[in-house]
């Protein structure tokens, strides 16, 4: 017995001197568990405003802006070298298909019921109205003084023509009412285009304004297939 205690005996202190050893051993620091970040509604709102139909002349941008609680569409614009936004015609009803030439913005207005073409002087801070027919409006166009748009009134026909406005002379007239569909104008210069389907199918035809009556319609692209 006293062999075996003897024998033993060194074993135990030889463990007991190996476990105060890794006792005192120094751990490597850990890095302390990051607190993962909880994105909040305040941290990233919801904006409940839809804009839509962007256009832009110089530094000023304009589009439809459907952000009041009657979901009513209006007019915004937006100065690039102030950086400040403002109005254009909120008035009731909706108001689309923005276009602006110079400081002149137009847009298609529905406060009467049916789409008409309205306009706003940003020079002079004055509304105008370019366009009350009866009959529907849409998809206007401007360059200088000229308004451009595809007009419904002729009721006869159940097919869009193309009509302008003057607003150095305050008067309209007719671009192209020929009997089939006459639709997507655009206007710059002396020049307006449109796409239309008197050949069967769509075309692009042009007009002149400066031109002689005669020769001043024009076919851009003109063939017997789209």
């Amino acid at each position: 017995m006293s062999r075996f205690r003897k024998f033993v005996g060194p074993l135990v202190a030889a463990a007991i001197l190996v476990s105060a050893g890794c006792t005192d051993t120094q751990q490597e620091p850990t890095e302390p568990t990051p607190t993962p970040t909880i994105e909040t509604p305040e941290a990233h709102p919801i904006n409940p405003v839809h804009r839509y139909t962007p256009t832009i002349f110089g530094d000023i941008a304009v589009w439809m802006d459907e952000s009041n609680q009657d979901h009513d569409r209006n007019i915004y614009g937006h100065d690039l070298t102030t950086n400040l936004e403002f109005p254009v015609c909120v008035t009731d009803g909706d108001q689309t298909q923005p276009a602006i030439d110079g400081d002149i913005i137009i847009w298609v207005d529905e406060r009467s019921g049916n789409p008409d073409i309205y306009g706003y002087d940003m020079a002079t801070d004055t509304e105008f109205a370019v366009c009350t027919d009866p009959a529907p409006q849409h998809n206007p166009a401007i360059s200088g003084d000229i308004v451009v748009w595809a007009d419904d009134r002729d009721r006869a026909t159940l097919k869009r023509d193309i009509y302008g406005y003057d607003m150095a002379t305050q008067e309209e007239f007719v671009v192209c009412d020929q009997r089939d569909e006459q639709r997507d104008p655009d206007v710059s210069g002396d020049i307006i285009i449109w796409q239309e389907t008197r050949n069967g199918n769509n075309d692009i035809f042009s007009f002149n304004l400066s031109a002689d009556i005669n020769e001043a319609e024009v076919a851009v692209s003109a063939n017997m297939s789209d």
